[in-house]
């Protein structure tokens, strides 16, 4: 339903607005955004982009961190529980925001997105490395 609305939208937004729709806010495996490709509405020389909320980039990392403690322990190796350093939920979450904030903070520049929650991650876990 999500891409028939937007297919409607996209294709009618010239003929009774004069405007394009350059960008889609969507989640990150929609296919609204696949079938706006495929369509071209606005010939070749003009292309859509995708962008993803911050949000559900966010809730992706989430679920991520807790599969890879849930694999880990089907194999045998705590990475979760409650001794200082492991990756529990309360540790998920916290990496979670910081990695939020990093992205807002740092929108324009990628780079420095990257290089503030890499030296985050390093500096959360080099401070619970026994003495």
């Amino acid at each position: 339903m999500e891409v028939k609305h937007a297919e409607i939208l996209w294709t009618r937004s010239v003929e009774n607005s004069g405007t394009r729709y350059m960008n889609v806010l969507s989640y990150g495996d929609s296919k609204t955004y696949q079938h706006l490709l495929e369509l071209d509405v606005y010939g070749d020389n003009m292309n859509i982009s995708k962008e993803q909320c911050l949000n559900h980039v966010a809730q992706r990392l989430v679920t991520a961190l807790r599969n890879k403690v849930k694999d880990w322990r089907s194999k045998g190796v705590t990475i979760g529980g409650r001794k200082e350093g492991s990756l529990k939920g309360s540790t998920i979450l916290k990496l979670t925001y910081l990695y939020r904030k990093a992205i807002k903070d740092n929108v324009p520049n990628v780079q420095k997105n990257e290089n503030y929650y890499i030296c985050f991650v390093v500096q959360h876990f080099i401070d619970r490395l026994p003495n």
